[in-house]
């Protein structure tokens, strides 16, 4: 049954880190956003009425965000919260 609703987007979640010049590192978790185009931290996405939700990818293998089609404008239903990590120096 087609319910004519277009599939979510997935963007892949790229992992790096932050190197303060103490030598302290930090986590970095960005991904691409189709609506802005441009890179932005995932913690960004969790107040966007676009997101889904975040997901292992096939095999077990990378992490995905899933955000609603840009047509769709991300109305319907309530946000969810991006996985966030723990910033040593915020």
């Amino acid at each position: 049954m087609t319910t004519g609703r277009k599939p979510t987007e997935q963007h892949r979640v790229v992992t790096g880190e932050t190197v303060f010049p103490d030598g302290t590192r930090a986590p970095v978790l960005n991904v691409f956003c189709s609506r802005r185009g441009e890179t932005v931290p995932i913690k960004a996405c969790g107040s966007c009425a676009a997101y889904v939700d975040v997901v292992p990818g096939p095999h077990r293998v990378g992490v995905f965000l899933r955000c609603r089609p840009e047509e769709d404008g991300g109305a319907e239903g309530e946000p969810g919260t991006a996985a966030q990590p723990s910033q040593a120096h915020s």
